[in-house]
């Protein structure tokens, strides 16, 4: 006998699970595309790794938003209780298919921002833009994804139960076998832990890291933009503490709802709906992230608002008065490391220190977005090749101090 959503969960159960439900998928579906379309358009001016893995990452998030919340939509509107499924089997398919891809991307996020931050040059040199290198990693995250995903399918053969309020399936923690319980603490527990301590590790390197070279600098540097390099430090370790936080209270609630489960230890029903919704809202809150921590997303995705908004009300609402390419420019800080001169502060602090503190704060201008000028520089091509050239430019100087610096008397330790 199928039953409703109401004769399994209550009436009140069925309210919450359509609001809950359609409030997730309307920011989740316009969120994600309003920030496809801003990084695509920003792509077309500074083609970088970060700003490719968040594209990556919004597009993941999005195929989410429409397989996942499809089927407790498909529950909602046939009004039916659908669990031990071939729907429930495939939304618990897709659900650890597509949050294990969300984690792949966010850890390889992490370790690039501590990457560019701790070997900068390495960085430049090895992390360039590449369609190539792309296709390998998209290939890869797949396969990893597709690897802890199968299994699921395998094991929890129609085993899947709805869990309070009656949209989201998973895996049964209570009615399993001592086989299925060991398998689910491999493919659920553990991961999931594994991935919010690399997680908390990766950010808590980064910012340990850009901390140290702040100090250093203000030792032995000196020069007129101090002011704005640590503005864009400060801009990099937020975006840093802001990421780590996010997937902390997304994610823990689920993981001791886990542990617990398969610990027989009884869990309440609004423990568990508000466990699976943080979960869910991974997909959601991804897209908005960047747009708030990062100036020249906020500035491209409130000029793509308003310009739909613009087309929506017919014309009640004022067309943007600059064009993108203007907001993309913001000649109002014109601090662009590259074209700036080099503040290499006095000889004290080692040549090859501060020359790579230069590329590391290249670096961080690249993750925070800090306001930087493009009108110079034809394609977003261009900007790369100069950039290259400047620290090749930086290479060769370190290359010639190098054996200097072995025979000198400095036993400063340098911030990296």
């Amino acid at each position: 006998m199928t039953l409703s959503l109401a004769d399994e969960f209550g009436s009140n159960a069925r309210i919450l699970a359509a609001v809950s439900w359609f409030m997730s998928f309307l920011f989740g579906l316009i969120g994600n595309i309003f920030i496809i379309s801003t990084i695509s358009c920003i792509l077309k001016y500074r083609k970088n790794t970060p700003n490719m893995l968040i594209l990556i990452l919004t597009m993941t998030d999005l195929f989410c938003v429409l397989v996942v919340y499809i089927i407790p939509g498909i529950m909602y509107v046939m009004n039916k209780y659908l669990a031990r499924s071939w729907l429930c089997d495939i939304q618990t398919f897709f659900l650890i298919f597509t949050n294990v891809q969300s984690m792949i991307l966010i850890l390889t996020i992490t370790f690039e921002r501590y990457y560019a931050v701790a070997k900068p040059y390495l960085y430049q040199e090895h992390m360039t833009y590449s369609r190539r290198k792309l296709a390998l990693f998209n290939i890869a995250c797949l396969s990893v994804s597709m690897v802890f995903s199968l299994p699921t399918i395998i094991q929890n053969n129609h085993n899947n139960i709805v869990y309070f309020p009656g949209t989201f399936c998973m895996i049964d923690l209570e009615h399993v076998s001592a086989i299925r319980i060991v398998f689910n603490v491999i493919f659920y527990v553990v991961i999931l832990s594994i991935f919010i301590l690399l997680n908390v590790l990766g950010n808590t390197l980064s910012v340990c890291t850009v901390r140290k070279m702040s100090n250093f600098r203000q030792q032995h540097s000196i020069g007129g933009v101090q002011q704005n390099r640590h503005s864009e430090e400060f801009l990099f370790i937020r975006l840093c503490v802001v990421s780590c936080l996010v997937s902390m209270v997304v994610w823990v609630p689920v993981l001791v709802l886990f542990i617990l489960g398969l610990a027989k230890v009884p869990v309440d029903d609004w423990y568990t709906m508000l466990a699976f919704r943080l979960a869910a809202l991974h997909s959601v809150v991804n897209p908005w992230l960047h747009p708030i921590l990062r100036k020249r997303f906020r500035n491209a995705l409130v000029w793509h608002i308003t310009l739909v908004l613009y087309y929506m009300t017919c014309t009640l609402i004022n067309r943007p008065s600059n064009t993108l390419s203007e907001v993309m420019e913001d000649t109002s800080n014109s601090n662009d490391p590259i074209q700036q001169p080099k503040d290499e502060g006095p000889e004290e602090g080692g040549p090859n220190d501060n020359i790579m503190m230069n590329i590391a704060q290249r670096n961080i201008v690249d993750h925070v977005d800090a306001p930087t000028p493009v009108k110079s520089y034809e394609s977003a091509s261009e900007s790369y090749d100069m950039r290259m050239q400047s620290v090749s430019k930086d290479h060769d100087v370190i290359e010639k101090t190098h054996s200097d610096e072995d025979n000198s008397s400095d036993n400063k330790e340098p911030f990296y």
